[in-house]
């Protein structure tokens, strides 16, 4: 495991031959030292308020529409965001929101899949869901930029 802590977010992540295998975000404080990969500067600057372009993550686990989902939330641009219909819009599913929610709810690889960027239709209100805490999603989306 790999720990990156920047302000009050703290990531954890794995990786297995240049590819993640997973990553955790936590509004505790890691109580094992900072430590050193490759990957760790990706998520630094992207900590920092800087674009980058992720590493490879391993989709094996993932189910045909969670891929699909996924693929569609990728493509959300830094500093913007989408409600839960939109997403379900882009994957051709109009009516399947609440399923994108799921899919995101489980999303194995945050920040990599930007999760944080759909919302709730009646945003800025409602921020949507976020796990482990709706917290981090409100500290991601500023970090990127985005007013409430």
């Amino acid at each position: 495991m790999w720990i990156v802590r920047h302000h009050k977010l703290t990531v954890f992540f794995t990786e297995e031959n240049n590819m993640l295998q997973s990553v955790r975000l936590s509004l505790l404080p890691a109580s094992l030292p900072p430590s050193y990969h490759p990957f760790c500067e990706i998520f630094e600057n992207y900590l920092n308020g800087k674009q980058v372009s992720w590493p490879a993550y391993n989709q094996e686990l993932l189910t045909p529409f969670q891929k699909l989902v996924f693929a569609a939330v990728v493509t959300i641009p830094y500093g913007e965001t989408r409600t839960y219909k939109e997403v379900a819009s882009m994957i051709g599913r109009p009516k399947a929101y609440r399923a994108v929610a799921q899919a995101l709810k489980h999303n194995p690889f945050p920040l990599v899949i930007p999760c944080h960027r759909v919302v709730s239709s009646n945003f800025p209100q409602d921020i949507g869901g976020y796990t482990p805490d709706p917290e981090i999603k409100k500290i991601l989306l500023t970090l990127e930029g985005v007013l409430f």
